[in-house]
């Protein structure tokens, strides 16, 4: 559940700095017709763009489990992986080469998770090349 509430709130707080930037916009577009100062409201509004969109970033980049970014497995080689994180709990490859891996989270963190129902275990799914197309997350094997 804490790992749920993560999420709600980076998305919340996205939606609220998009708010926020829309009045601060119409503020300012209103003070500049007036020909006052709006200095300040720009400069707030410079700050609420760029944390909306590092929230942003981040919330897209760490879809499968907020403290894994996903981004740094996409494109990589599985092999690789294989040899930084250990072996893989299972992998599963098709005739044509492709298949996926699953790899424990806790290797990824380097903590136990104390709260890990659905995200025990890291998909990596690979093409015919080795290279990492996809992630997710899902319960324990046989869970």
């Amino acid at each position: 559940m804490e790992i749920a509430m993560i999420y709600i709130v980076v998305h919340s707080l996205i939606v609220l700095m998009v708010i926020a930037a829309v009045i601060l916009t119409v503020i300012l577009i209103v003070k500049s017709r007036k020909k006052t100062a709006g200095r300040g409201i720009a400069v707030t509004l410079a700050a609420v763009l760029i944390m909306a969109g590092s929230l942003s970033v981040w919330s897209l980049s760490h879809r499968a489990y907020p403290g894994v970014n996903d981004w740094s497995f996409i494109g990589r080689d599985i092999g690789s992986v294989e040899q930084r994180y250990g072996g893989f709990e299972r992998i599963v490859t098709e005739e044509d080469g492709s298949g996926y891996a699953v790899l424990r989270t806790e290797k990824i963190v380097g903590h136990d998770m104390y709260d890990s129902n659905d995200y025990t275990n890291y998909h990596m799914e690979f093409d015919q090349n080795g290279k990492i197309t996809g992630t997710w997350c899902e319960r324990p094997l046989g869970g």
